[in-house]
């Protein structure tokens, strides 16, 4: 066997690697999008019966179950050791304020209005990106983020 050979046969094992990552990739893409959908759907559906704290409870309590079984098959409960545990704590308290808030939006709100609301996210964290972390946003990005934005809320807008 040459040295060609061995590159030529790495380079199509990378190929086929690249490729199966990329259907992976993705199949997540589109399996995430069904289930926060169906999440979405879900919590408004449970929202005309329950309160949004109960809702929040069982969701985490749900989640909780893969998130056991994924962090005691890539290291135990070592992993969740944080170098800042207070960053970490103020970052789950707002991931637990993001959750209710979102949750009773989806509770009160149409699910279409909802939605388009959540859709606003990327064009105010790119807005705050400048103030905050100093970035420089060309208006070739807020094009995009403003074309896209509007794309995704053009059929709510319709209905």
């Amino acid at each position: 066997m040459t040295a060609s050979n061995t590159s030529s046969d790495s380079l199509e094992i990378s190929k086929r690697t690249h490729s199966r990552n990329l259907y992976l990739g993705i199949g997540a893409a589109v399996a995430s999008m069904l289930l926060f959908s169906t999440m979405d759907a879900t919590v408004k559906w449970l929202g005309a019966d329950y309160p949004v704290h109960q809702i929040m409870f069982f969701r985490c309590t749900l989640a909780f179950v893969p998130i056991l079984i994924i962090l005691f098959s890539t290291g135990g409960i070592g992993e969740l050791r944080s170098r800042q545990p207070g960053l970490q704590a103020f970052r789950s308290c707002l991931g637990i304020v993001a959750m209710g808030s979102a949750f009773y939006g989806f509770t009160t709100l149409p699910l279409a209005d909802a939605s388009s609301v959540f859709y606003t996210a990327p064009m105010l964290a790119m807005a705050f990106s400048v103030p905050i972390l100093g970035e420089k946003v060309g208006i070739r990005r807020w094009t995009a983020v403003a074309v896209s934005y509007t794309h995704l809320t053009l059929p709510t807008k319709i209905v």
